[in-house]
């Protein structure tokens, strides 16, 4: 949901309103912190995919004293967005990024995207019921709970498309 600013006419989202609605933040930083998480916006893709650019972009960011916690955040908001939308590529990331803090939500956005054909979201699904829910990881809370043969459909559905790691992780799997 948008707001507008009556003092400025500027457009800011919820999250936006909690951030720079503080006591401390006058009309001019409004403007300046909606421009800064618009440039974060624009790198967030690109910084994960490893464009370099984007990378040098980032870290300038955090020179200038932007904390993971921020960033992340607006990671989650952008692909979150994206996601709904129908986005492949934004499905996994946002998956990837609540997991731990909503693992069922996360659990729900991996399946979508596996189904879809997305390797890397199989393999995961794979580990999260593996590995992930046996043992200390799961005490940190990032598996799905332990479930051989979902861990097994999913490792498996991956290594039919060839892909090595997938492979590999069956091998582990059945001792080989």
């Amino acid at each position: 949901m948008y707001k507008t600013d009556p003092l400025h006419g500027v457009s800011i989202s919820r999250n936006s309103i909690k951030t720079v609605y503080s006591p401390s933040v006058q009309g001019d930083q409004i403007i300046l912190i909606i421009g800064k998480k618009k440039r974060i916006a624009q790198i967030i893709v690109p910084a994960d995919n490893g464009e370099p650019w984007a990378l040098n972009e980032r870290n300038t960011l955090f020179d200038k004293g932007m904390t993971d916690e921020e960033y992340n955040e607006i990671r989650k908001e952008l692909y979150k967005k994206k996601a709904y939308n129908g986005d492949r590529h934004a499905m996994y990331w946002y998956a990837l990024l609540i997991q731990g803090s909503d693992n069922r939500e996360s659990e729900s956005w991996y399946c979508r995207v596996a189904e879809l054909g997305d390797i890397d979201a199989m393999n995961a699904l794979g580990l999260y019921y593996s590995e992930y829910a046996n043992g200390e990881y799961d005490s940190v809370g990032y598996g799905f709970g332990y479930n051989r043969e979902l861990s097994l459909f999913w490792y498996r559905k991956a290594a039919e498309t060839g892909d090595p790691d997938a492979i590999h992780s069956l091998e582990l799997f059945y001792g080989l």
